[in-house]
């Protein structure tokens, strides 16, 4: 029977009631994490890992990661344990699972000895389909809106709070004349106003703007880059922040069937 009176059983004791604790934060972590060998085999995997990978630890603990992980006979080209072992610092990689249909950040920690080999690696994986998928929804929505745009016959813009563009769709050229290069970050929608009534639609517009409301049919008189009027109806809806107030406004013009299209200035 031993004394716990002693020493070093007291010490052992303790040690032993540390690695009881270290193993239930192991094991209790959402992450999957596993820790492997110099060569890469695994030595312990927590129940994350062994959920993710769908396996018993019999049939993980031992093993070489890839054939583990990624079910390959060798490790692949972007593995991140072999540039580990030239850096000797994390690394981490993007992967698709196509099994499992998820995108996973893989990342390797490495723990080093004294002479500063590695002796141990901290292996996790962090799920990143949910924002993988949302960025392939997005840029998905954002190609479809630069094809409506492109191939709209309205003049679809945006403007910041003072009335800078800071979107143009390409009609605006078919409309004014000006290229989306000419106005976007370089003019205000006031700018585009005919001299005579620049004024009076400026101060409308902004009170209108002031109003956070969308509006329809706004009838403007604008002139084109070569000198004619051209009278167009603008739609728009403001763009507000989390406290309200006006970051800018999205627009819609046509060309207005109400007036003349051009004259002379």
């Amino acid at each position: 029977m031993s004394d716990k009176t002693d020493p070093k059983n007291k010490i052992i004791l303790e040690l032993n009631t540390e690695i009881k604790h270290w193993e239930r934060l192991f094991n209790s972590s959402e992450t999957p994490m596993m820790i492997l060998d110099s060569n890469f085999e695994i030595m312990k995997a927590n129940t994350a890992m062994l959920a993710f990978l769908d396996k018993p630890l019999d049939e993980v603990i031992g093993k070489a990661c890839h054939k583990v992980v990624l079910e390959t006979r060798m490790p692949i080209e972007s593995c991140p344990l072999e540039k580990m072992k030239a850096t000797k610092k994390r690394e981490e990689v993007e992967l698709y699972f196509p099994k499992k249909d998820k995108y996973i950040i893989v990342s390797v920690d490495p723990s080093l000895d004294e002479k500063g080999d590695i002796f141990q690696v901290i292996h996790s994986l962090r799920d990143i389909t949910y924002l993988k998928k949302a960025q392939n929804q997005l840029l998905l929505s954002e190609n479809r809106f630069r094809q409506v745009t492109e191939n709209a016959q309205e003049w679809i813009w945006e403007v910041d709070a003072q009335g800078l563009y800071i979107f143009s769709s390409q009609a605006v050229e078919n409309m004014l004349g000006y290229s989306q290069e000419e106005i976007v970050g370089k003019k205000y929608f006031y700018d585009l106003f005919h001299p005579e009534a620049k004024d009076g639609q400026k101060k409308e517009a902004f009170e209108i703007f002031a109003q956070k409301n969308k509006f329809r049919y706004f009838l403007n008189m604008n002139m084109h880059k070569n000198g004619r009027t051209v009278w167009v109806m603008t739609s728009g809806t403001p763009i507000l922040d989390s406290n309200g107030a006006l970051l800018g406004i999205e627009a819609l013009i046509a060309i207005s069937p109400l007036r003349k299209i051009s004259r002379s200035p």
